[in-house]
């Protein structure tokens, strides 16, 4: 290596821009392994049309890392309506822009799991400063499973953020995670209800365009 490549080098690495860009690229890296392909999930390609409140409170949240102050967010609704979406974007914007060590899971998913596999993936989640747990549904009704889910909220209390989505009312939520569970999220919360279209189904009118107008589909 020659004295001027080294001394390049050396300035690149001591340059401001270059280090910025540098350390974005390593946490995007982090990003797409966490979330995978939800990686392409992100505020810039969500449509807020049917739901411009929940939008401006995820990108809020980001924005003012409220996770740092113990905030929780829990989204609620329809199949198909975004939820997952801004959880996704929630976390890879913390994760890019402030280097938060975060984590995205599926808890009906975690459900699937052998008992084992499945305890071990919710106890390492009190290692992060936010996570995100999608799809809380009647799946972690399993009696082995709430237990450790009260762990998560009671590790999580006052310490850190918890990003929730659910295709349940909040009344049934309440129900299917007890009285305990429900005072934790009630106490550090904010419930935003997500309606509209399925973006699904816009996903799929989108794929099947190029089919003639009156062709029978069925």
């Amino acid at each position: 290596m020659t004295d001027e490549l080294s001394k390049n080098m050396v300035f690149a690495l001591e340059c401001p821009l270059y280090k910025s860009f540098y350390i974005k690229e390593e946490r995007s890296i982090r990003a797409k392994e966490i979330l995978g392909y939800l990686f392409y999930h992100s505020f810039e390609n969500f449509s807020p049309q049917f739901n411009p409140k929940a939008f401006e409170i995820a990108k809020e949240y980001v924005s003012h890392k409220a996770w740092e102050n113990g905030s929780w967010l829990i989204f609620h609704g329809a199949y198909g309506v975004g939820k997952t979406h801004l959880l996704s974007a929630i976390i890879k914007e913390a994760i890019i822009s402030f280097g938060t060590k975060a984590k995205f899971l599926n808890l009906a998913k975690v459900s699937t799991l052998g008992f084992e596999e499945a305890k071990e993936e919710l106890r390492n989640l009190s290692d992060y400063e936010l996570i995100a747990l999608d799809d809380i549904g009647i799946e972690i009704s399993q009696n082995w499973l709430i237990p450790y889910i009260f762990k998560i909220f009671d590790d999580f209390n006052m310490k850190g953020g918890i990003i929730m989505s659910t295709n349940l009312s909040l009344k049934a939520l309440q129900n299917l995670l007890g009285d305990r569970i429900s005072d934790r999220i009630a106490e550090n919360a904010i419930a935003i209800e997500m309606k509209g279209q399925s973006m699904r189904q816009n996903l799929r009118n989108n794929k099947i365009s190029w089919i003639k107008k009156g062709d029978d589909l069925k």
